[in-house]
């Protein structure tokens, strides 16, 4: 199962990609054109900041009086904001830990031999900024990234050509969320017990699961762990947008588990929101400060927390992070 599967997401095409010339006949397979996408305008890893301003008070008598009572309104309205952000990029049920990558190796097709470069250098620059882990040079991909005309079309061929890409590790099939955008996403998963050790289902599709130590009322006796991820982007959506934009939607989408319309339940700053964007939208340059903080607090918390408490800690880490007050 895990040599097919990586066989099939390191080789979606069914060609030999780490060659020139496979690539290009992919290339003219599947891709009609290429969309010259636009070089990042930062060459250094800037994170854009939460802009907002504090609503004006009634009037008071003191203006240190008028200080404190906006600071606290706007302390209060991103705290609600971090709420709604993390309820939306966390979608795990509270039975069950948040998905994680043990270890993560970009791969980019679809646009110029560069750019494929460059947007799988970046995503790993996040990866390390958020302290997870990456495969050496070279490795095998585990997160692709393919750039096609039509993202219906390449969904259905990679269902011919590669079912294994569509079942978890147990054989269940894998959740794809209909989404009216431009990309199409979704996850590979396998679970892992607590001593580290895959679960299998046996001949009868029955996974046994034996324990000692802490409860599972306050531990889980599994997690879920990525195998990989597929992220198929449509070439309208890259219109306007930098390498430096694509790589880390990118690395937000693969990442987790997040799907970007739950987002609407939540104003915060973040790159997710670049691919339903017009030109002249206000978006931003890159990973957000806010988005950031969620990565690095997602993967740092206990892994065999439940959803429910793992969701709490990552709030309380982005409010440190942001230099939120937690006290009202």
């Amino acid at each position: 199962m895990v040599g097919a599967f990586q066989d099939a997401i390191g080789n979606p095409s069914g060609l030999r990609l780490d060659r020139e010339e496979d690539c290009a006949e992919f290339l003219s397979n599947h891709v009609e054109r290429k969309i010259d996408v636009r070089l990042p305008c930062l060459l250094a890893f800037a994170l854009t900041g939460a802009s907002a301003s504090a609503q004006d008070p009634a009037p008071l008598k003191s203006p240190s009086e008028i200080l404190v009572i906006g600071d606290r309104e706007q302390q209060e309205k991103q705290r609600e904001q971090i709420q709604e952000f993390v309820r939306a990029l966390s979608t795990e049920g509270w039975d069950s830990p948040m998905t994680r990558f043990e270890k993560v190796c970009p791969g980019v097709i679809g646009l110029s031999p560069a750019q494929n470069l460059r947007i799988a250098a970046r995503i790993r620059a996040v990866a390390a900024a958020a302290n997870i882990e990456v495969g050496e040079d070279g490795c095998p991909p585990n997160l692709r990234i393919v750039v096609v005309p039509d993202k219906h079309e390449m969904l259905e061929l990679l269902k011919k050509k590669h079912p294994v890409l569509f079942r978890d590790y147990d054989g269940r099939p894998v959740e794809i969320v209909k989404e009216d955008g431009p990309v199409t996403a979704w996850h590979v998963r396998q679970k892992l017990d607590r001593r580290g050790n895959t679960l299998e289902p046996d001949s009868n599709g029955i996974t046994s699961i034996s324990f000692d130590g802490v409860s599972p009322r306050v531990l889980a006796l599994y997690r879920p762990v990525a195998m990989g991820s597929m992220i198929l982007i449509e070439q309208k959506g890259l219109v306007g947008l930098t390498t430096m934009q694509i790589a880390d939607y990118a690395a937000m989408r693969s990442f987790t588990t997040i799907y970007p319309h739950r987002l609407s339940r939540s104003n915060a700053p973040t790159i997710l929101r670049v691919m339903n964007s017009k030109i002249g939208d206000d978006t931003p340059l890159s990973l957000t400060r806010w988005d950031l903080a969620f990565l690095k607090a997602a993967y740092s918390v206990p892994p065999y927390n439940y959803s429910s408490a793992q969701r709490d800690r990552i709030r309380r880490a982005i409010k440190r992070d942001l230099n939120i007050e937690s006290s009202r």
